[in-house]
């Protein structure tokens, strides 16, 4: 058998060939993407310091910061919530999502991304039409929701300088009554005090709130999706196909060897 090595070639080939040829034969599925971009101010970061408790684990510097901030708008767009709302957005467009759930619509979506810039949403489907809707629509899903979440961020950072203003003002005001001595002078300042405390105490809730709202997001992030969508590119695994109908065709070739050479010695015991 070792002599017949052209015998072996040619089975590799041939399936290889029939893989190859088999790939065209049969519609491969549709990608079509819709681009995002994000951007990130660092030059703001000083200004973020209320979302770094959000954090798993504190930025060390601006790379650290970039990098968690985008994988927080990453995280979000391809969360369940907003998948949840594009697919509910694609059944009101088209009976055809009726049928798919959360996890089956899930499997035919991917983002990718590397750094702050534009930002490929990725749909993977037979049918260049639905590929084309889940794309944009999932893209524009995500955009909405995130700038709602960057209203949050927004007022997190102004109360965030609110909160700075307020304990100046509280210290000042201590600075004050620790100089005083007892009379309406020093009764007035510490009911001035309470005052500003307790409405401190009512910013930080306040802010506390805008906090979580904003789901780790900052004020700082800046995003422009574009119009339409890319033109549906079919996607074929002609090479992986062919490796793999090649590895077939050998093994077809160890099987005719097998049964040749049972046959033989069959014919010879006989």
């Amino acid at each position: 058998m070792t002599r017949q090595w052209y015998v072996v070639l040619a089975f590799i080939i041939v399936g290889g060939l029939l893989g190859y040829g088999g790939t065209y034969l049969f519609p491969a599925p549709c990608r079509v993407t819709a681009d995002l971009y994000v951007g990130i101010d660092v030059i703001r970061v000083g200004e973020m310091a209320h979302v770094i408790p959000l954090a798993e684990h504190e930025p060390l510097n601006l790379d650290d910061y970039k990098n968690w901030q985008l994988k927080q708008v990453a995280d979000v767009v391809s969360s369940e919530k907003v998948l949840a709302k594009t697919l509910e957005s694609l059944r009101a467009r088209d009976a055809y999502w009726n049928q798919l759930e959360i996890a089956d619509f899930k499997a035919l979506l991917d983002i990718y991304w590397y750094d702050a810039g534009t930002w490929q949403l990725e749909a993977i489907h037979p049918q260049a039409k639905y590929a084309a809707q889940a794309a944009e629509i999932w893209r524009n899903t995500g955009y909405a929701y995130i700038e709602e979440l960057l209203v949050f961020a927004e007022r997190a950072t102004a109360l965030d300088a609110e909160l700075q203003s307020s304990n100046t003002s509280i210290g000042i005001v201590e600075e004050r009554i620790a100089s005083l001595e007892e009379g309406t002078v020093l009764e007035e300042a510490q009911a001035e005090l309470s005052v500003l405390t307790a409405k401190r105490e009512e910013i930080l809730e306040e802010y506390h709130q805008a906090q979580d709202d904003s789901l780790g997001l900052s004020a700082n992030l800046y995003l422009e999706p574009s119009t339409g969508h890319s033109q549906c590119e079919r996607v074929r695994s002609t090479g992986t196909v062919t490796l793999a109908s090649g590895a077939i065709g050998f093994l077809a070739w160890v099987l005719v060897a097998f049964l040749r050479a049972r046959k033989k010695e069959d014919a010879n015991a006989v």
